[in-house]
């Protein structure tokens, strides 16, 4: 990545310029380097100092979907069947979520509302009595290149 400068964040107790960035989120499998270098402005010029050492660091793994849950209501379209409501926690920074359930052809994407909501769910309507679906929800973030694992729940009625 290019050079960023980084914006003044405040001050501390001693009256220490204070600055600070994240960067992320980032993909799990990488360790990531950093070096930083000054640009002091003595009069009216500015200098760049020397980089500091090299810093690395691991990314921290994505935390996958949590909460994963599910409810039977008797179903308001077919008489006899049953309609299972899938319930799981959004996670802070994600911008979608992958739901893999067998009676679809392929996963269908879920997307967070702004602002995001504590908890999102989808109807899975007119399931048979004596039946077991496996839903499985992934959640998607910014560079995220797979990896984290994916939570799923038996929905037995």
């Amino acid at each position: 990545e290019t050079d960023r400068l980084i914006t003044t964040t405040g001050s501390d107790a001693n009256g220490n310029v204070m600055h600070q960035t994240t960067d992320g989120p980032v993909d799990v499998r990488y360790t990531y380097s950093y070096k930083i270098a000054a640009l002091v402005k003595p009069g009216t010029t500015e200098i760049q100092t020397g980089f500091s050492p090299v810093a690395s660091a691991q990314s921290l793994p994505l935390a996958p979907v949590s909460g994963l849950t599910y409810t039977l209501t008797p179903s308001t379209k077919t008489l006899g069947r049953l309609d299972a409501r899938i319930t799981w926690n959004t996670m802070q920074g994600a911008i979608k979520y992958m739901v893999y359930d067998p009676t679809w052809a392929a996963a269908k994407e879920f997307w967070p509302s702004s602002p995001q909501p504590a908890t999102m769910s989808y109807v899975q309507p007119g399931l048979p009595v004596g039946y077991t679906l496996t839903v499985c929800v992934s959640v998607i973030y910014p560079f995220d290149r797979g990896g984290s694992p994916v939570p799923c729940v038996d929905v037995k009625t």
